[in-house]
């Protein structure tokens, strides 16, 4: 970076800050955060500080809003759910700050749709690349008792998918926590199981901008990205840089038809079938008789009745790489 003083052009070193996640990457988090410091002060950056997530999120929330207000970049080593907390605390503050990520989570669903090498010694090349993209997100607003919003960069699911995810979560934090260290995503087949034996899927209503006719469905996705999960889509033309969220929705949910469409979002293609339906949108609106099963970003959500989705236009930049560069291989 340079500046004018007196006239002539000073270089000063681009300032950024490292945020990891000490669990993820089973348990690299900090060796991964502590390479890519050494990565960047190699280049030329000057690392005002490397610190681990809090357990609390709002000591999460304010240590980003710490962070990000002393430094240009911030570095967010981990998943996507700390990703989303970083890139949700900076867009609530509206501070400037660049996101960097080097993914080592499970899904890594933002480094999928954006490119992001998924190998850390890899994705440190795209930090100094200097390729700043700025890409959509959005916010879930709860109705009715009052709630706090929610920030999501890639998807928000209701039903049948965030019930898997919901116990999975559950599983792997409680009963089955080495189980799931060990064999990792084989744990979702017995979640889906369940929950596919599971009727408690609950009608709901959408309604998309303005449009009188709403949508009756029992399973959705309303997605700011075409990646879902480990490379699969159930929304092919979706985009987080077009200004508009992409939705699909189904009214059948009995075992065949889940199985029909998670095999054809494994495959990366629309479904044809007179229950599905797909649509755009900036805003929607969502209610239910019931309490609906919700999750954004992989993470699992509070149980919502009626709440509204709004796309967020360039609400986030981060560094991306450029179109056909050759990476040199890292120390």
């Amino acid at each position: 970076m340079t500046h004018a003083r007196g006239g002539k052009m000073k270089w000063s070193p681009a300032k950024a800050a490292v945020l990891y996640n000490a669990r993820a990457g089973q348990g690299r988090g900090q060796a991964v955060a502590d390479r890519a410091a050494r990565f960047m002060t190699q280049r030329g950056w000057q690392i005002v500080d490397r610190r681990p997530t809090p357990a609390a999120a709002s000591d999460r929330r304010a240590l980003v809003c710490k962070l990000a207000a002393r430094t240009e970049h911030l570095v967010v080593v981990g998943g996507d759910g700390t990703l989303r907390e970083a890139a949700a605390a900076i867009h609530a503050h509206a501070l400037k700050t660049t996101l960097g990520f080097i993914p080592i989570g499970n899904a890594n669903v933002i480094a999928r749709e954006l490119g992001i090498p998924p190998e850390p010694s890899q994705a440190f090349h795209i930090l100094v690349a200097d390729r700043v993209l700025a890409v959509d997100a959005a916010l879930i607003t709860p109705g009715g008792p009052p709630g706090d919003p929610v920030f999501f960069l890639a998807m928000l699911e209701i039903g049948f998918g965030a019930a898997v995810i919901h116990r999975v979560h559950r599983w792997r934090n409680r009963t089955w926590r080495h189980v799931y260290r060990i064999w990792g995503d084989l744990l979702y087949v017995p979640a889906a199981l369940w929950s596919l034996r599971d009727p408690r899927h609950p009608f709901f209503r959408m309604r998309i901008d303005t449009r009188p006719a709403s949508l009756d469905c029992r399973l959705a996705v309303i997605a700011n990205t075409r990646t879902y999960a480990k490379g699969w889509s159930f929304t092919p033309r979706a985009s987080p840089t077009d200004g508009m969220l992409d939705v699909f929705g189904r009214q059948w949910v009995d075992p065949a038809a889940v199985i029909r469409s998670y095999a054809r979002a494994w495959r990366t293609r629309t479904i044809q079938a007179p229950d599905v339906c797909y649509r755009r949108g900036r805003q929607l609106s969502v209610s239910a008789a019931q309490p609906l099963c919700l999750q954004a970003d992989g993470e699992p959500l509070p149980p919502l009745m009626r709440f509204d989705v709004k796309v967020l236009p360039r609400a986030i930049r981060i560094l991306v790489p450029r179109p056909n560069t050759t990476k040199e291989p890292s120390r």
